[in-house]
């Protein structure tokens, strides 16, 4: 939801977009509209398999045009899972990168209703707020951004005016701030 949400909000802002779904269960290849990910001819595997052997291949292949803009190509966080996410990041920087950075956490499904919710809010701040951007955007849990995945259309056309698409439009400006 998140990498659709800001690829069409970016879009939106005539910027040039390209998601990669590296997921293996096709979640954002999906909330395109691919009904049947599996039965697409290319992937990023086909492409990097191309780029491998030197194959020719033409650049817009594997290329899914959406109607909102957004180019892409197929392939609920705990704190654990984003520790164990900090230190993949950690070992990448060692091995690989060491100028590689993250640019911020984005709390998502929030419900600032819920006590859980404003707890897991309060306890990454504290725990990741000195050394990580903490976007000032948290997205709101919503039923209508589950609806718009299923639908393979972007929360902007499918709730505009919903709390769901403030909030992106809202990480979107951020973002772009940012850049």
């Amino acid at each position: 939801m998140t990498a659709a949400s800001l690829g069409f909000g970016l879009a939106r802002q005539s910027k040039r977009t390209l998601c990669v779904d590296l997921d293996p269960q096709h979640s954002l290849t999906v909330s395109f509209g691919i009904t049947e990910p599996n039965k697409l001819t290319a992937s990023v595997a086909t492409v990097l398999n191309a780029l491998i052997n030197d194959d020719e291949y033409a650049t817009t292949t594997g290329l899914i045009r959406h109607a909102e803009g957004v180019d892409l190509l197929p392939a609920n966080s705990t704190l654990a899972g984003m520790e164990l996410f900090l230190r993949s990041i950690a070992q990448l920087r060692r091995q690989l990168n060491p100028a590689l950075t993250i640019e911020g956490i984005l709390l998502t499904m929030a419900d600032k209703r819920s006590v859980h919710s404003r707890e897991v809010i309060s306890l990454v701040e504290n725990a990741y707020g000195g050394n990580i951007k903490i976007f000032d955007e948290h997205i709101p849990r919503s039923v209508r951004a589950a609806e718009c995945a299923a639908q393979g259309v972007s929360i902007f056309a499918h709730d505009p005016n919903g709390k769901v698409a403030a909030a992106y439009q809202s990480l979107v400006g951020e973002v772009l701030a940012n850049a």
